[in-house]
């Protein structure tokens, strides 16, 4: 049945035995004479996904004309597949065109955030392995740049072309992309559309997710008075939070010529943090904060760099306990 053949698919694929997935299929055809089951859509979709998890994209593209001969119709989980892997591959071109057939063949997918998705996943996954093989920073720096200003691009003809709203998913997606992967990072850029879309209600304001993001980029940045006005207006607080803030705050401090904080700068350093914030309750948002290993191994680190001793033998303390 259905449910026997697209486990048996699964598990070729997963094993990358593509010719016995094939042969599953070519031996269902003679016999099935429904060919729009979604059960059999997502036995296809299977095998394209499993070739475009291998940047095999002629292969993919062979799977989809095999699906049209035998008169099984893509459906959205199947062009958002073929459009993610398109993407991730570099092909722009091909995945605005497939992007254009989905939505002349399913009208009912025009409003669909999904396949935007996809395409903003895709060219946005692994940026950092596609350009560890260029030998000169520039080069690497340059592709992903380039990687994050084709993400803008389709954000912006999502929303002012095709009037889709972007979700969490989407924004996040672009604000990781802009405060940990651009090269410098362009913090302001994310906090720009945060606030936008928060003013239009289309995410929930002062998000966790969303906001420790921007704490990270404004750690990559060195700003410590926005790295703290972040912290101050998230919502809600966790150790992930947290630990995120403590190293944000720690990349921004070593971003000084001293340990000391110069004149003008946010009287802040990461023994006060831990006290402050960990020890202490805070009235202004829920606190879920249980420090773990993250969280006294990052205060360790930066502690050590600043040659505080007394510090961090209190902080080794704490951790051993924390391990005990």
């Amino acid at each position: 049945d259905g449910v026997t053949r697209n486990t048996l698919i699964s598990a070729a694929v997963n094993a990358e035995e593509f010719e016995l997935a094939e042969k599953i299929l070519e031996n269902d055809a003679q016999y099935t004479t429904t060919t729009n089951s979604s059960a059999l859509i997502e036995a296809y979709t299977s095998l394209i996904d499993g070739f475009g998890k291998r940047g095999k994209l002629d292969e993919v593209e062979r799977v989809l004309g095999m699906m049209v001969e035998r008169g099984i119709k893509p459906n959205e989980i199947t062009y958002t597949c073929m459009i993610g892997h398109l993407a991730a591959n570099g092909k722009i071109t091909e995945a605005d065109a497939m992007m254009a057939l989905m939505r002349r063949e399913l009208p009912r997918s025009v409003k669909s955030v999904i396949p935007f998705n996809a395409y903003l996943t895709g060219l946005l996954s692994d940026l950092e392995g596609r350009s560890a093989s260029q030998t000169s920073d520039v080069l690497q720096r340059d592709i992903i740049n380039v990687r994050v200003d084709q993400a803008l691009e389709v954000l912006e003809r999502m929303m002012n072309k095709n009037k889709v709203n972007p979700n969490l998913v989407t924004v996040a997606l672009m604000c990781d992309a802009l405060c940990r992967k651009a090269i410098p990072a362009r913090t302001a850029s994310a906090a720009a559309l945060i606030e936008y879309l928060e003013s239009r209600g289309s995410i929930p304001r002062r998000d966790q997710k969303l906001y420790t993001i921007l704490i990270t980029g404004y750690g990559r940045e060195g700003q410590l008075d926005k790295i703290q006005s972040a912290w101050s207006k998230m919502k809600r607080r966790d150790t992930i939070a947290f630990n995120a803030y403590l190293n944000a705050i720690g990349n921004a401090i070593e971003s000084y010529s001293n340990y000391e904080v110069q004149p003008g700068t946010p009287n802040v350093t990461i023994k006060n943090i831990m006290e402050e914030y960990v020890l202490q309750s805070n009235a202004t948002a829920e606190l879920t904060i249980s420090p773990d290993v993250v969280t006294f191994s990052t205060a360790i680190t930066y502690i050590r760099s600043a040659n505080n001793s007394r510090d961090l033998v209190k902080s080794a303390r704490v951790l051993r306990d924390v391990q005990e």
